[in-house]
């Protein structure tokens, strides 16, 4: 899945004002297309949108990187996993293929687009970031309640990228997980203590270390979602759209 463009396959989730302006506010996160007008993102990113007045999928316009935005209809949520499906009119998404949900082995690269700090107001412009990395472990994740199995990821998420779909690197690539998170593990690695003659003082001068790592909810937990917008699993909703392969 290489060549991505903005707007192309994975989409920024706006937060924007009320009114014909509709002025853009934030980029809450990244979504991408599972059929027609149906749209998966991190839950936390649909959540955030729609603290706004209004919350859409934003799209390219006509004139080069002039964006619009097609508000969203309908929304689901899906805490356990922090995964989030809606629903939007948006005139050309192509659906992502996904893989089977074959385990990814340790080291595998995987890649991603989304937009991490993707809006810049000042410009009104908004950018699209690629990252590459590959598969540190898989595990479960006790940051959500579901505790579902994910893959940490070698390379930070930062905001604005949550929502975005990872995918294999080799051949024409499939849909490998959902980022929803970062994990930061820290140590201490030196502490020094100061003792200065003003009594009672003291300075301690504490250096760790700090391992930033991406999370993405795995395939297989996300296909078991029980979802009332598709009208069955998630597995049997890309089996129908034709997105699932096996």
């Amino acid at each position: 899945m290489t060549g991505i463009v903005a707007g192309d396959v994975v989409f920024p989730v706006f937060g924007a004002g009320a009114g014909p302006k509709g002025d853009l506010e934030e980029l809450c996160g990244t979504a991408f297309s599972i059929g027609p007008g149906v749209f998966m993102t991190a839950g936390h990113v649909v959540k955030k949108a729609f603290t706004h007045q209004v919350a859409a999928i934003g799209f390219p316009g006509a004139p080069g990187l002039t964006w619009r935005g097609s508000s969203i209809d309908e929304r689901e949520l899906f805490d356990d996993l922090d995964i989030g499906i809606c629903k939007a009119r948006v005139p050309h998404a192509p659906p992502a293929p996904w893989g089977g949900g074959e385990p990814l082995l340790l080291s595998e690269e995987v890649q991603t687009v989304g937009y991490p700090h993707g809006l810049d107001l000042a410009l009104r412009m908004v950018v699209v970031r690629a990252f590459q990395g590959h598969i540190v472990s898989e595990r479960k994740f006790g940051g959500l309640p579901g505790l579902p199995r994910v893959y940490e990821l070698s390379f930070p998420c930062p905001k604005g990228i949550s929502g975005a779909p990872i995918w294999t690197t080799e051949g024409e690539g499939r849909v490998a997980g959902v980022i929803v998170s970062n994990a930061i593990m820290e140590m201490e690695v030196y502490k020094e203590t100061e003792v200065l003659k003003e009594p009672h003082k003291e300075t301690i001068l504490i250096k760790t270390e700090a391992l930033h790592l991406g999370i993405a909810i795995t395939p297989t937990a996300i296909f078991a979602l029980r979802s009332g917008l598709l009208g069955g699993t998630v597995g049997e909703w890309l089996t129908e759209q034709g997105l699932l392969v096996k």
